[in-house]
């Protein structure tokens, strides 16, 4: 999946209803690429898997024009994932 395909599954669940809490602990990020990222790890379209959803979370920030804060942001949810923060 790509970003752009990434973008499409989210204003799909967005439509359909499905609820997300953002940016849980950025709200000054903004909350599509963060709606995208918990869609993506909760609905696991075409199996993506968790490393998959977080470099696209990044992607999408990277082009949102925040590439320094894309890597901070990733970093935290794959640290957040590897202690199972959120789990």
């Amino acid at each position: 999946m790509n970003l752009e395909q990434a973008e499409q599954f989210r204003q799909q669940k967005r439509s359909e209803g499905a609820i997300s809490d953002g940016c849980t602990f950025a709200p000054e990020l903004g909350t599509p690429c963060c709606e995208m990222h918990d869609y993506l790890r909760r609905f696991k379209p075409e199996g993506i898997t968790a490393p998959e959803a977080d470099k696209l979370f990044r992607e999408c920030i990277q082009a949102k024009g925040h590439p320094l804060l894309a890597w901070v942001y990733w970093s935290l949810v794959v640290l957040a994932r590897k202690l199972n923060f959120f789990n």
